[in-house]
């Protein structure tokens, strides 16, 4: 079992880190400012809540569908859904606001992020953070209680260290997603040390971020139908990071009813989660650091001083040591606190709500990790031979100890092709991005499509992407424009349609835009009513381990029902096969360490080696 955690880190650090590949997606934040939103505003829409009257504006962005941005919504930016969370309420789970701090409240702006380590623009980010960002975006076809349509709640991705609504626009969203006849509301809430560190005191309790977004969608439910949205059809979406969010919710009994329907794009709960993915103990290594707690004090009680020193502490050092140290940050079992996850999933699921849910992945998820590393220098695409996959394999599986050897056989006779060349580059990148892909993003997917269904989910709705879109980063070595892999986020630029990537003068192609309407039908038409997917798509739902049934987005753009068993090989490797020489593969019924006494539980020298090694990558990225 020991093997199976250390492993399953990996998994974390993999599925967790999609904030960092912005950049080669080209969806930094620093293409989207405030600014870019003061455009194209016909006149101002209020509405009238019981907190007081919001003031958005509706956009017109015309009606010529032969551009990538055409329709008409009202748009309402920063809201507020919770008390600021500074001051004495800083490190403590969010409280309700009462009314808004003015009335009307203008909500006509992006809201500021949420600190976090991003340098994406030239020293001018910095203006759009604050501690005191909790607030929540509403586009809607139209602000009013008479209406009713389906509403799609959206948390973005990060890692839990970055990320903000700021990033997606409205544009795009406007034409995919609420032009088909839905709501959209995208969520902030806090991240890396601010959203999660804790010292597991009521003072500085444990998964803070995940009652922001839990506050969000209470606040959502209770004021939606005054924007036009349907609070009895509502679809919590989330992304990588985000989408670990949304699994979560729909596991914690505080979070049900708030949501009838789930969509997971590349992640669950089980990638984010303490236990599961190893025990990393950060809380003890950020108060060292910013107070320079020892291990004694720590592990002593009380901890008013550990407590009073963070309340204390400057944001932007929290900050720096995110970007200085990106270990992360994971939800915890949290029996001793709020019960946001009384028990392990693996009894939670026994009474979870049987929603109907969408979940999938894309084809090639880490060959987006293998550019970053490229860019930043810890692997050379150029040059990487057998002898480079050797070692970088060698560097992942070695916390497989003992059964090193046998996990390294046991891949590359399933994903090595039959002679291939020792110093064939693209070769190994490929075999690289097969393992690392199918062993965490594709074999966590699918074990949670077949978990729901042995529990009597008749709706799991599974999918693989395996389309490129003509944007995506590229590695200069032979071979790669027929390679084209589907990697990590492409799938969101495609849905959200952002700025970036179909803006004036981008290089999107015709069938760019056809995968991106098309998947924006998709996903409109599942948040409308799941039953929409069998009876427009032909889309059959999981029902059998040996059948995993999914749809394809093809790699020409076509879709369909694959007649293949969703990643057959993948599945029988690291839900089966892996089981035989790892045992309890991918993961058991466990709980969270008992931290309540602080006492540390420290992870492997390998691990915390690769740990360091890739979060040096990601941050070269976001520079």
């Amino acid at each position: 079992m020991k093997e199976a955690v250390l492993i399953l880190f990996l998994v974390a650090l993999i599925a967790a880190e999609d904030y960092l590949f912005r950049k080669p997606f080209h969806t930094g934040l620093h293409h989207i400012t405030a600014k870019d939103h003061e455009v194209r505003v016909d006149v101002d829409v209020t509405v009238a809540l019981p907190l007081g009257n919001v003031t958005g504006m509706t956009v017109d962005l015309g009606n010529d569908k032969t551009t990538p941005f055409y329709g008409k919504a009202d748009v309402f930016l920063g809201i507020p859904f919770a008390q600021p969370p500074i001051g004495s309420l800083r490190f403590k789970y969010p409280v309700n606001i009462t009314k808004f701090t003015s009335n009307p409240f203008i909500a006509k702006r992006q809201p500021q992020l949420c600190p976090q380590a991003v340098n994406a623009t030239t020293g001018q980010l910095d203006q759009y953070q604050s501690e005191d960002c909790l607030y929540l975006n509403i586009i809607t076809p139209k602000a009013s209680s008479d209406a009713k349509y389906p509403v799609m709640v959206f948390i973005h991705g990060g890692s839990f260290i970055g990320g903000g609504a700021m990033e997606f626009g409205y544009e795009g969203i406007i034409t995919n997603l609420v032009n088909r006849g839905i709501v959209v509301v995208l969520i902030q809430y806090r991240l890396g040390a601010l959203g999660f560190f804790t010292t597991f005191t009521n003072e500085i309790p444990v998964n803070r971020a995940m009652f922001d977004q839990l506050m969000a969608l209470q606040f959502i439910n209770k004021n939606i139908n005054y924007f036009g949205g349907d609070n009895t059809k509502i679809t919590l979406a989330g992304q990588s990071a985000g989408s670990a969010s949304a699994s979560a919710h729909s596991y914690s009994p505080l979070s049900r009813n708030l949501f009838q329907q789930v969509i997971l794009f590349s992640g669950t709960l089980y990638i984010e989660l303490e236990g599961a993915l190893g025990n990393m103990n950060l809380d003890f290594a950020r108060a060292n650091k910013i107070c320079g707690t020892s291990e004694e004090e720590w592990n002593s009680k009380p901890m008013d001083g550990v407590n009073e020193c963070m309340m204390k502490a400057n944001a932007s050092e929290m900050v720096a040591l995110e970007f200085d140290n990106k270990n992360g940050w994971q939800l915890r079992v949290d029996s001793s606190f709020n019960n946001f996850l009384p028990v392990s999933p693996q009894k939670l699921i026994e009474t979870r709500l049987k929603l109907p849910i969408m979940l999938g992945t894309m084809r090639n998820e880490y060959t987006a990790f293998l550019i970053a590393f490229n860019e930043a220098g810890l692997l050379t695409a150029s040059t990487f031979d057998e002898h480079s996959f050797d070692k970088f394999l060698e560097m992942m599986i070695s916390f497989f100890g003992d059964k090193m050897g046998t996990m390294r056989e046991m891949c590359l006779n399933v994903y090595e092709p039959y002679n291939t060349s020792s110093s064939d580059n693209l070769a190994w990148l490929k075999i690289a991005d097969a393992i690392l892909t199918s062993a965490s993003f594709a074999s966590l997917t699918g074990s949670e499509a077949q978990r729901l269904f042995d529990n009597g989910f008749e709706e799991v709705y599974l999918y693989e992407n395996s389309y490129a879109p003509s944007f995506a980063q590229k590695l200069n070595i032979k071979g790669w424009d027929e390679f084209k892999p589907a990697m990590h986020s492409d799938d969101l630029v495609l849905l959200m349609r952002t700025l970036d990537m179909f803006g004036p003068g981008k290089p999107y192609t015709d069938t760019d835009m056809k995968v991106s309407n098309q998947w924006g039908m998709i996903v409109t038409d599942f948040v409308k009513g799941a039953s929409n997917l069998p009876t427009k798509y032909n889309w059959k739902s999981v029902d059998s381990f040996n059948n995993m049934k999914h749809y394809a987005i093809n790699s020409d753009g076509s879709t369909g029902m694959s007649p293949n068993p969703y990643r057959s090989i993948d599945m029988l490797l690291w839900t089966k096969v892996a089981n035989v020489v790892m045992g309890d593969w991918p993961m058991g019924d466990y709980t969270s360490p008992d931290f309540r006494n602080r006492k540390d539980s420290a992870a492997s020298t390998s691990l915390n080696f690769f740990l360091i090694l890739t979060s040096f990558a990601a941050l070269f990225l976001i520079q």
